[in-house]
């Protein structure tokens, strides 16, 4: 990690990630609240002790529900690793990044990682690819979102906004409020059908 970047950085741009995720795919989850303050408990989830933490909930639990929950949770490390690289470095290194992963940080991403493979066991086998080719999938498609560069500057204004909070929290009002300041429900709006015919999912 580079001197100049700080934990709770990297942690805040991981929890971002989620965040946005799950903006996208709201047809299928529910999201709660997002929070990077230590201890802070969402809807009465404990955070492990990480001092940040995303509520996410699925709420369909159909094939595309399941797949957009595995790829929310691979959100996270994707997001910091942006923050952490650069956005044009990493859309450089996409390939690599993709087949690769494991040269990239995975600073608290155990959880998401140990959850994504239980999850991407029986998503791989309804798309009757293998876990190895699911995880590329996964990868590709969040390597191309959260690197657009509209998106990426609206998680770097949530990064901002969840720091302006004096609880380093934002909860589900508030993050609506803030989604639609920012102009994301318009271009996510624009963006959706394209992206959900990348993942073969219906509108």
């Amino acid at each position: 990690m580079s001197d100049n970047i700080t934990v709770d950085e990297l942690k805040l741009y991981h929890e971002c990630g989620h965040t946005i995720l799950a903006k996208l795919f709201e047809d299928y989850l529910e999201l709660e609240g997002v929070t990077l303050s230590p201890g802070k408990v969402l809807e009465g989830n404990a955070l492990e002790g990480t001092g940040a933490g995303t509520n996410i909930k699925l709420k369909r639990f159909n094939s595309e529900g399941q797949d957009a929950f595995a790829i929310m949770l691979l959100a996270g490390f994707v997001g910091q690793n942006i923050f952490l690289r650069g956005r044009e470095h990493i859309l450089m290194m996409r390939q690599e990044f993709v087949n690769n992963p494991d040269k990239f940080t995975k600073d608290f991403c155990s959880g998401d990682w140990q959850l994504f493979q239980f999850e991407a066991a029986g998503n791989a086998l309804a798309r009757k690819i293998d876990t190895v080719e699911y995880l590329r999938f996964c990868l590709r498609f969040l390597v191309d979102f959260l690197c657009d560069e509209k998106i990426w500057k609206i998680a770097e204004k949530l990064a901002i906004k969840i720091k302006s909070q004096t609880d380093l929290t934002l909860k589900k009002d508030q993050l609506g409020l803030f989604f639609k300041s920012t102009g994301l429900n318009d271009y996510l709006n624009e963006i959706k059908p394209a992206l959900f015919s990348t993942l073969g999912f219906s509108l």
